[in-house]
């Protein structure tokens, strides 16, 4: 696990919910939502850049696909291990 596999599962949440492909800049901006969050965990920041980012909120668990539940946990996996390191 690396801040690397994070960062590409970050991306690839908000790919799948926006329904393309992130260019560099739209990777560089969600970072910075994330690095600028004020909140205590990874898992929130990752949660809460997605959300600024797309402007939407993520839907609740009940309302997830099975692809999108995959895609947040494994997210917030290695967001719980960036915070170990």
């Amino acid at each position: 696990m690396s801040r690397e596999s994070f960062r590409n599962c970050l991306f690839r949440v908000v790919e799948y919910l926006n329904k393309y492909e992130l260019s560099d800049q739209a990777k560089k901006l969600i970072l910075h939502y994330f690095n600028k969050s004020k909140l205590q965990s990874s898992e929130q920041k990752a949660m809460e850049a997605v959300e600024f980012y797309l402007q939407i909120k993520i839907p609740v668990m009940e309302e997830r696909s099975p692809y999108l539940k995959k895609l947040i946990d494994e997210m917030l996996r290695e967001a719980e291990s960036w915070d170990r390191d």
